[in-house]
C-alpha cells in the first residue's frame, strides 16, 4: 500500500463490549500495534509500531474519542471517516470541532454504505483520520479494505483501529483447551461474522 498516505497507526486494548461478542461471554482486549511510522517495506520508510504495554479500561469508544481529542491539533484535516460506524456512537466527536462521516455496510440513517472491498463511493471531501473500531476481523479480505482505505486518506492522515486480541491470556486458555481463540470460534464465525483473525505481526505486515 502506499505508505505515504498512512503515516501513523493507533492501537491500544481495551475490554471487549460484552453485546458485540456474546458468543464468546464476554471479556478480551482489543489489540495494540502502538504509536509511530512504518515502513520498512519496499518504499524503506522507518516503522515504529510498539507491543501493546497498557490495557485501558474504557471501550473502543472512549479510546477512539480520548485519542481523537489528542490528535486534532496535528490532524491534516478535521474530517473523520468512521468506518464501521453502526449506529452513529462516534458522532460525539463533532463535539471535538471535527466532521464526522459515518460509512458502514448496513448503514444507519446518517451514514453511507461501503462496502471495503471497493472504493469509497464519496471522492470528497477527503478525511485527516480514519477510525476502524472492531471492523478488520469482519473483512473477507482485510488487505483489499486497507487499500480501499489508504486510497482516500490525506497526506499525514491518521488510522485509529481496534480489533480483538488474539494474544490475551483467555484467548491463548482457550485455543489450548477447544483449538481456536476465544473470539474466532466457530460460533463467532457464524453470529459475529469474525472471519480474519487479526494477529498483529500479519497486521503490521499488511500495514507496511
Amino acid at each position: 500500500y502506499d505508505g505515504e498516505l498512512l503515516h501513523t497507526l493507533q492501537f491500544c486494548a481495551h475490554p471487549l463490549d460484552l453485546e458485540d461478542h456474546a458468543s464468546d461471554g464476554g471479556g478480551g482486549l482489543s489489540q495494540a500495534l502502538g504509536n509511530g511510522r512504518y515502513g520498512s517495506g519496499p518504499r524503506g520508510m522507518e516503522t515504529g509500531m510498539n507491543q501493546p504495554t497498557v490495557n485501558l479500561a474504557s471501550t473502543r469508544y472512549e479510546f477512539a474519542f480520548d485519542t481523537l481529542r489528542a490528535l486534532v491539533p496535528s490532524l491534516p484535516s478535521k474530517v473523520v471517516f468512521d468506518i464501521g460506524a453502526g449506529d452513529g456512537q462516534m458522532q460525539r466527536i463533532e463535539s471535538l470541532g471535527l466532521s464526522w462521516h459515518g460509512f458502514d455496510l448496513d448503514p444507519a440513517p446518517g451514514s453511507s454504505r461501503w462496502d471495503l472491498n471497493e472504493a469509497c463511493p464519496e471522492s470528497s471531501p477527503s478525511p485527516g483520520v480514519a477510525i476502524l473500531l472492531d471492523v478488520i476481523e469482519h473483512c473477507v479480505n482485510p488487505g483489499l479494505a486497507l487499500k480501499n482505505i489508504a486510497a482516500v486518506l490525506l497526506p499525514g492522515a491518521r488510522l485509529i483501529v481496534t480489533a480483538p486480541n488474539p494474544r490475551w491470556s483467555r484467548s491463548r486458555t482457550h485455543a489450548l483447551f477447544y483449538g481456536y481463540p476465544a473470539c474466532f470460534t466457530q460460533s463467532d464465525l457464524d453470529f459475529n461474522h469474525h472471519v480474519f483473525t487479526p494477529w498483529q505481526h500479519i497486521l503490521q505486515k499488511m500495514l507496511t
